[in-house]
C-alpha cells in the first residue's frame, strides 16, 4: 500500500505553526506594550501638540523592539490654552487597556516587521489620538 500525500498539508502546517508563533510574539509585545503605556508621561511635542509620550526597547523571546506609546491631545496645536484634565494615572490606566485592542502585525515603509496600532480614544472627556509601535530591531 502506497501513502498518498494530501496536497497543501505540508503548507498547512507549516503555515499553522507560523501563525502559532506569530500570536505568541503578538501576545509578548502587548506584554511588553501594555508596561510602556503604563508609564507614560506629559509632553508638549514640537509641534506644539500636547498629550502623552513614552518609548523604550523592549525584549521578548522573539527579539528586541523599538518601542513607543503616544497620546496627542486633539486641537491641542491650534489652541494653546487646551490642556489635558485626565490625570497621568487615568490616561495610564486607558492607554494600557487599549494595547491589546489596538495592536496588530505590521511591514513599515523601511520594510521592518513588527506590530503597530492607532485609534482615538477619549480619555478624561477629551479626544486623542493615540499610536502604538513595536518594530523589531534584533531577532
Amino acid at each position: 500500500m502506497t501513502a498518498t500525500k494530501t496536497p497543501g498539508t505540508r503548507n498547512s502546517a507549516s503555515q499553522a505553526r507560523a501563525a502559532e508563533a506569530r500570536a505568541a510574539e503578538l501576545s509578548d509585545v502587548v506584554d511588553a506594550l501594555t508596561g510602556l503605556a503604563g508609564s507614560v508621561l506629559a509632553k508638549t511635542f514640537q509641534s506644539g501638540s500636547k498629550g502623552f509620550y513614552s518609548q523604550s526597547k523592549v525584549s521578548t523571546p522573539a527579539g528586541t523592539y523599538q518601542s513607543q506609546v503616544t497620546a496627542t491631545l486633539v486641537g491641542s496645536k491650534s489652541d494653546a490654552k487646551l490642556r489635558p484634565s485626565a490625570s497621568i494615572a487615568e490616561v495610564r490606566e486607558v492607554l494600557s487597556g487599549s494595547v491589546r485592542m489596538l495592536l496588530g502585525a505590521h511591514t513599515f515603509q523601511s520594510g521592518k516587521t513588527g506590530f503597530y496600532g492607532q485609534s482615538r480614544l477619549m480619555i478624561g472627556g477629551q479626544a486623542y489620538q493615540v499610536a502604538m509601535q513595536a518594530v523589531l530591531i534584533v531577532k
